[in-house]
């Protein structure tokens, strides 16, 4: 199992079927239910690079199952399966920060595997337009802070059980000058925190 989506494997020649159900990115979670079948095969879960050591963690049937690899890997489950056992999988998601290769002055935010990014005004979109110029590759226009930037969109993420994004963006833009730096807010939803990136 290489990838978390919403998905259905039949297995037609075992008479098997396997149903995968997650909201990922927006949870941290996968259920992957044996909905037809039975029989012996081994299960391989991947475990994601993203994911902290020791953080990630699957249960058959409630169970938990032994892991004993890391991340960029895969965890095997060889088992006999039948009709209704249910493997849980949770991987927990942190935000870094990713410089960009040959371009330390350029990061990206990144929360798990997502790249990070909102919606923001058009102008001057002709500049972003790489051609076969000399340089061509590069943005040209004018330059503005970010807290001048056109933006459409604030951009709201979950921060659950962490604040490290706004760390990262503190350590990020603590070496730019003050119109540069991001404004950072936290909100209450419900319980539940969030953090807002306002441009």
């Amino acid at each position: 199992m290489n990838l978390y989506a919403a998905s259905q494997l039949d297995w037609k020649e075992r008479g098997i079927t396997l149903r995968q159900e997650t909201a990922f990115p927006y949870s941290e979670n996968s259920t992957i239910t044996i909905a037809e079948g039975k029989g012996t095969f081994n299960l391989m879960v991947r475990y994601p690079g993203w994911v902290h050591p020791g953080e990630f963690k699957v249960s058959v049937n409630g169970k938990p199952a032994d892991i004993i690899t890391g991340p960029s890997s895969y965890v095997s489950i060889n088992r006999k399966w039948k009709k209704g056992d249910v493997v849980n999988i949770n991987f927990p998601m942190h935000s870094s920060l990713r410089y960009l290769p040959n371009e330390p002055q350029y990061v990206a935010l990144m929360h798990g595997p997502i790249l990070l990014g909102m919606k923001t005004g058009t102008e001057s979109m002709a500049s972003l337009i790489a051609d076969d110029s000399r340089f061509g590759q590069y943005a040209g226009g004018p330059k503005q802070p970010i807290d001048k930037a056109q933006s459409s969109s604030t951009m709201t993420l979950p921060v659950s059980r962490h604040s490290s994004l706004l760390c990262l963006v503190n350590r990020c833009t603590s070496h730019s000058a003050p119109a540069r730096r991001t404004r950072l807010k936290e909100n209450c939803n419900h319980s539940s925190k969030f953090m807002t990136l306002v441009t």
